[in-house]
C-alpha cells in the first residue's frame, strides 16, 4: 500500500516560499516533460513555492522553453560546466557538477524527476533532503548497482501509479524504511478539455481512431496500424490520426504503406492543442507494451473520448477505474512483435503483472483483438455515450491537476529543511 500522507504542519508554517530544486531530464517532449512544465507553472493559494530547474540534457525543448523559463526562478543546464557539455565525460564528473549546482542553490529539498541516478547522495543527504519521483524510468535498462545506491539514499519516493510503486520495490529492492507515496498523474490544464460534453458513437461517416505518444517501439503503434488495416479489411470506413514524434515515424509510415492503409493514416507530429485532437477522434488506442501510468488515456477520457488499451502496468489501473476504459490482456509472445513491425529488442525485459503482483516478461496485444474491441464499442451506442460521460466525470474528480500539485507539495513540505 502507498504510505500514509505525511504530517506537513511544520512545512505549512514556513515563513518563506518552499525552495525546490528540480533535477529533470528534458531531452524530449513527452508526458513527463510536459507535466514538469505545468507543475512548476501552477500558481494559486497555498502554492508559495520557488522552483529551480536543473535541466539534464542539452537544453529545454522549444515547445516547453517559454513555460519553464517563466515559471522557474532559476534555470541551470546541469550537464554543462563553463560552457562545455559534459555528455561524453565520466558519469562521476557530471554528478560532481550537479552536486556543485545544488550546493550553490542551497534549496530546501531536491526532487529528482524520473532519473534514479545522478548524484552521490552520501555527499548530499546529510544536509539536503532528496526525493525521487518515479514515472517510468525504472522499466528501462539502467545500471542496477548505481540505481540501488541512489535509491537507498533518498528520503522518500513518489510514484505515479500502484504499478510504479511495486515495480520500484520489486526491481530495486527499495528498503522498507523509505516511504513510498502514490501520486497519480493528472490532466494538464492545457489538455483538460474544459466544457467537454458526452458524445454519441459516430454514424454515417468514417470512424476516426487516434493514437497519442512518442513514436517508439514500447508504445505499440504498429499494433494500432494493423488494427486499422483489419477494420478496413472488414469493410469499415476508418482512419487513424497519430499525434507525436519519435524515431519510428518513417518505419511506421512504411508499415502503413505495406498494409495498404497509407492514405488512412495521418501523422500530425507534436500537437500543441491536444483537446482539439481528442475531440476530433472517436476512440483513442493505447496498445502499449509497457505503460507506467497512461496519461494520454486520462486526457482522452477528460475530453469525452473512449479509450481501448493494454491491461499492462499502470495503464491497467486507468482502464479499470470504474470500468470506463476497455482493457485488453496482451497475449502474444514478444517474439511476434517483429513480424508485426515492432522492435522487440527495444522493449524492457520486465513489466508489472497486477494480477500476480510480480514482474513478468512483456507480451503483445493482438491487433485482431484490438479491432474486435473497436467494433464492439461502435455497436453499443448507449454504452459508447455512457463511457464518454463517465470518463469526463472521472477525470474531473480523480485527475484534477491543481489537486495533484497540492498533494505532491504537501509531501515535499513534510521532508523539506526547516
Amino acid at each position: 500500500m502507498s504510505a500514509s500522507p505525511p504530517d506537513a504542519a511544520a512545512g505549512a508554517a514556513r515563513a518563506r516560499p518552499l525552495r525546490i530544486a528540480h533535477v529533470v531530464p528534458l531531452r524530449a517532449v513527452g508526458g513527463v516533460e510536459r507535466s514538469f512544465a505545468e507543475f512548476i507553472a501552477q500558481r494559486g493559494p497555498g502554492l508559495a513555492v520557488e522552483h529551480a530547474a536543473l535541466v539534464l540534457g542539452r537544453g529545454i525543448p522549444p515547445l516547453l522553453d517559454a513555460t519553464v523559463r517563466a515559471a522557474a526562478a532559476r534555470v541551470e543546464l546541469a550537464d554543462f560546466r563553463d560552457g562545455r557539455h559534459l555528455a561524453f565525460e565520466p558519469p562521476e564528473l557530471r554528478e560532481r557538477n550537479l552536486e556543485r549546482i545544488l550546493r550553490e542553490l542551497d534549496p530546501d529539498l531536491a526532487l529528482f524527476w524520473n532519473k534514479p541516478m545522478g548524484a552521490d547522495l552520501a555527499r548530499l543527504s546529510a544536509s539536503l533532503p532528496v526525493l525521487y519521483w518515479e514515472r517510468g524510468r525504472s522499466w528501462k535498462e539502467t545500471d542496477a548497482p548505481r540505481a540501488r545506491a541512489f535509491l537507498r539514499g533518498v528520503r522518500a519516493v513518489l510514484c505515479n501509479s500502484e504499478a510504479s510503486r511495486r515495480f520500484v520495490q520489486l526491481r530495486w529492492g527499495l528498503p522498507e524504511r523509505i516511504p513510498v507515496y502514490v501520486c497519480p498523474n493528472a490532466v494538464r490544464p492545457e489538455s483538460a478539455g474544459a466544457g467537454s460534453r458526452p458524445r454519441a458513437a459516430p454514424r454515417g461517416r468514417a470512424l476516426r481512431l487516434g493514437f497519442a505518444g512518442r513514436l517508439v517501439a514500447v508504445k505499440g503503434v504498429p499494433l494500432a496500424i494493423h488494427a486499422l488495416a483489419e477494420l478496413a479489411r472488414r469493410g469499415l470506413d476508418c482512419e487513424l490520426a497519430i499525434a507525436g514524434e519519435g524515431p519510428d515515424r518513417d518505419a511506421l509510415a512504411r508499415l502503413a504503406a505495406a498494409l495498404g492503409v497509407a492514405r488512412r493514416v495521418r501523422f500530425e507530429g507534436l500537437v500543441a492543442r491536444m483537446p482539439e485532437f481528442y475531440r476530433d477522434i472517436d476512440c483513442l488506442l493505447c496498445p502499449s507494451l509497457r505503460e507506467p501510468f497512461g496519461l494520454v488515456a486520462v486526457e482522452a477520457l477528460a475530453n469525452g473520448c473512449p479509450v481501448i488499451g493494454s491491461r499492462v502496468d499502470g495503464l491497467a489501473e486507468v482502464l479499470d477505474e470504474g470500468g470506463i476504459g476497455i482493457g485488453l490482456v496482451p497475449e502474444l509472445p514478444l517474439a511476434r512483435y517483429r513480424a508485426l513491425g515492432g522492435d522487440p529488442e527495444a522493449i524492457p525485459r520486465e513489466v508489472y503483472d497486477p494480477v500476480a503482483d510480480a514482474l513478468a516478461a512483456p507480451r503483445v496485444l493482438d491487433p485482431l483483438a484490438l479491432a474486435d474491441a473497436v467494433l464492439e464499442l461502435l455497436r453499443d451506442a448507449e454504452g459508447y455515450r455512457e463511457r464518454s460521460r463517465r470518463g469526463i466525470e472521472l477525470a474531473a474528480a480523480r485527475f484534477d491537476f491543481a489537486s495533484h500539485v497540492r498533494q505532491v507539495l504537501s509531501i515535499l513540505r513534510a521532508f523539506a529543511r526547516a
